[in-house]
């Protein structure tokens, strides 16, 4: 859930900086590279955290007791 939370607030800031870059200048730039990048580290935990979660209860398969896909 918490991903989808991060998601949504990193596309709100890319969308709000891409349509104000023409006007504010610099620092829309600078907004919409930060805000692709946040975006793209997520998405990298993402797939990390899908394959290699960490060895938790909450985390472990009730049926075969292993960890991730």
């Amino acid at each position: 859930m918490s991903i989808l939370i991060a998601f949504s607030v990193s596309g709100f800031i890319e969308n709000k900086a891409a349509r104000s870059a023409k006007e504010s200048g610099l620092l829309c730039r600078i907004l919409l590279y930060l805000s692709i990048v946040v975006l793209l580290v997520l998405l990298a935990l993402f797939l990390f955290f899908t394959f290699n979660p960490p060895h938790m209860p909450l985390f472990r398969d009730p049926v075969n007791g292993s960890y991730g896909v």
